[in-house]
């Protein structure tokens, strides 16, 4: 199924912006696919790290169904826990890195005003000539302004991208919760065709009708049923007495 599913994105050649979060991460001792470990190895290191994230999932998907017993009420509720665990690990990971960006952008800022006073102090205390201070203040707004600028632009950009991952990261959900939904579906289909299966074979067992049931009765005493059955029928005797 691996190198199926590895052929198949080579011939679309899908663009989707991978998501380094697999469910096989979450559960890879619990839910690992079964196959020939050896062979399967050679074939991943040939496979591209988002086909192979895409059938370790899929594999953790459709190992849930593995038991057809198992109550569809616990699958669900098995596959919504870890989607979100996942959801609740990548969000916090995403909090980090915008916590992160504010802290160095403040730092920055805080860094700049402090080196813009102190050359502004040690300007003045050289009791510089108007002309000098004139020079002096215009490039320091053309500093400020170029600074500033340069931050806004830094703070467009990793909003930009820090929104696009973040819907990378949903349709990344929204796909595996599809997938789910799909295969569920499937197997509520498999289970009430098993049920009635079985409610078939427990009517059919309980008139005799299943072969392979042996009658309780020896060959002789059929042989007098038999007998007994063929019997010609005639209207019955009336055994009332007759009225004077």
């Amino acid at each position: 199924m691996s190198l199926i599913l590895f052929l198949v994105g080579l011939i679309f050649n899908t663009s989707t912006v991978f998501i380094n979060v697999s469910f096989a991460d979450e559960q890879a001792q619990e839910y690992s696919l079964e196959q020939d470990r050896k062979e399967l190895d050679k074939l991943r290191e040939e496979i591209p790290t988002q086909v192979r994230a895409e059938n370790d999932d899929l594999g953790f998907i459709l190992r849930l169904f593995d038991d057809k017993t198992r109550e569809p009420g616990k699958i669900r509720s098995q596959f919504n826990k870890t989607i979100n665990r996942i959801r609740k690990k990548q969000t916090s990971k995403f909090k980090k890195e915008r916590d992160l960006f504010k802290r160095e952008e403040k730092k920055k800022r805080t860094e700049f005003i402090a080196n813009a006073k102190k050359k502004r102090k040690e300007f003045l205390d050289r009791d510089p000539s108007s002309d000098s201070k004139k020079s002096f203040f215009e490039e320091e707004r053309t500093d400020r302004k170029a600074f500033f600028s340069d931050e806004k632009e830094k703070r467009n950009d990793f909003e930009s991208d820090y929104r696009a991952r973040k819907r990378d990261f949903d349709d990344f959900l929204k796909s595996k919760r599809d997938l789910f939904n799909d295969r569920y579906r499937q197997f509520l289909k498999e289970k009430q065709e098993l049920k009635k299966q079985k409610k078939a074979q427990a009517k059919a067992r309980s008139k005799g009708h299943l072969t392979g049931i042996p009658s309780p009765l020896t060959p002789e005493n059929q042989s007098y049923l038999k007998e007994f059955e063929e019997i010609p029928k005639k209207p019955a005797l009336s055994l009332k007495p007759k009225e004077e």
